[in-house]
């Protein structure tokens, strides 16, 4: 049988031309699909880009200063920053930055998206930042030695050593303690327990073993040259009237609201007065006395009620915390009384507290805590927002994450 070649090659011939007429379309579809995707991811990422860049234009601000950064962890609104300007100055694209405070104390909301200049492809990141305070607690020291009835509100005590409660100060069940040593008579030998055992939970008011952070370098060149420029002042400062004074001062019935910088380059006895500022002493401090002047209304801070432990019922004062409204209640004032001083204490030295005065601030010694007084001093964040150091804390980013691209931000 002949067999017929020509017609099988016909055949062939079309079969192939079906499959190329089919293929061919079919490549070409995916291959403009997968140039479209391509185009489409290359705008995308360039959108995510803008809005890196965005959250980078950000952080730059954040650490412009401590008076910026102050701004916008209280929650005013800021010119270029309020999601409203339109930055073009990345080839592609546009974005825009919308910084709010929160959701926590000392932490600011980063909000960026970029656009896509041909596209209008849009992406959008949230990010949270916070920066630890210079001081971060009613009292920080190298060590602490409290003999008398101590007590701290509204804030932890810190250590870069030991803190050694004595006397009636030993039953002191709040606020949060932290040491790199121990904490007598909590835990006072063996080996230091590591920090989230049992031993020493992150519910326990003490902590010892703790990596307390170093003390912020304090930026006295400013702090002299301002107060150099006050007039006014307690007299004995140079030039007169100013609140610098270069050697011993002795504050003893002064009465004064002005807010202002106390810079004693010795040592420093203030007593039977109420002086509201920042203290700057660089030998050592005594306080001993009455409070004069004024009640002073304190704002309480709304965490007040971490710094106090579920087993303690009440503290024998009104409104302390837990307090009379229970665990976890805070108002939003308290009046304290009488103050010796209000604001952010500095002492280059001890500070040695003789009597049972009341301070609203924060203090901070290079030294130690050394008396056999009853001092009371109730932590207030606000006085240390603005203390002046020769470089700022690093800002720590909490979270970041992206969400569905918007534009209105």
């Amino acid at each position: 049988m002949k067999t017929n070649f020509k017609g099988q090659l016909t055949i062939a011939m079309l079969i192939l031309s079906v499959i190329v007429a089919i293929v061919i379309p079919a490549l070409f579809y995916l291959m403009q699909d997968d140039v479209k995707q391509a185009i489409r991811g290359t705008k995308s990422t360039r959108a995510f880009h803008l809005a890196e860049a965005g959250l980078d234009r950000a952080i730059y601000k954040m650490n412009e200063s401590l008076d910026v950064w102050n701004t916008f962890s209280g929650g005013v609104s800021v010119t270029g920053f309020d999601g409203q300007t339109v930055y073009s100055d990345i080839e592609g694209g546009y974005y825009k930055i919308h910084i709010t405070s929160g959701p926590d104390e000392e932490q600011v909301t980063v909000i960026s998206s970029g656009k896509d200049k041909l596209t209008d492809e849009c992406r959008t990141i949230v990010a949270v930042f916070h920066r630890p305070l210079s001081v971060e607690g009613g009292v920080s020291a190298t060590t602490i030695s409290a003999n008398g009835n101590v007590e701290v509100h509204w804030g932890p005590i810190r250590s870069l050593a030991t803190i050694r409660l004595k006397g009636s100060a030993s039953h002191m069940k709040y606020p949060r303690k932290y040491a790199r040593g121990y904490i007598e008579p909590r835990y006072d030998s063996g080996p230091l327990p590591q920090y989230g055992s049992l031993a020493d939970e992150e519910l326990a008011e003490w902590h010892a073993g703790y990596d307390v952070p170093d003390f912020p370098d304090m930026n006295f060149q400013e702090y002299e040259e301002l107060a150099k420029q006050v007039t006014g002042a307690p007299s004995g400062g140079s030039p007169a009237g100013s609140s610098y004074y270069a050697g011993n001062m002795t504050f003893n019935n002064n009465v004064d609201y002005t807010s202002r910088v106390y810079y004693i380059m010795g040592d420093c006895n203030l007593k039977n007065s109420h002086l509201e500022g920042t203290l700057i002493v660089r030998g050592n401090l005594t306080t001993s006395g009455t409070e004069k002047g004024a009640d002073t209304i304190a704002t309480v801070p709304t965490m007040a009620w971490k710094e106090y432990q579920e087993e303690v019922t009440d503290t024998s004062a009104a409104d302390q915390y837990p307090g009379d409204g229970g665990y976890r209640v805070c108002v939003s004032s308290y009046n304290i009384g009488q103050t010796l001083f209000n604001g952010f204490m500095y002492v280059g030295g001890t500070w040695i507290p003789v009597g049972g005065n009341d301070f609203y601030g924060a203090v901070l010694t290079m030294n130690e805590i050394n008396g056999h007084g009853t001092p009371t001093i109730w932590y207030d964040k606000d006085c240390v927002k603005t203390v002046k150091t020769t470089s700022m804390l690093k800002l720590e980013r909490i979270s970041w994450y992206e969400i569905r691209g918007k534009w209105d931000i």
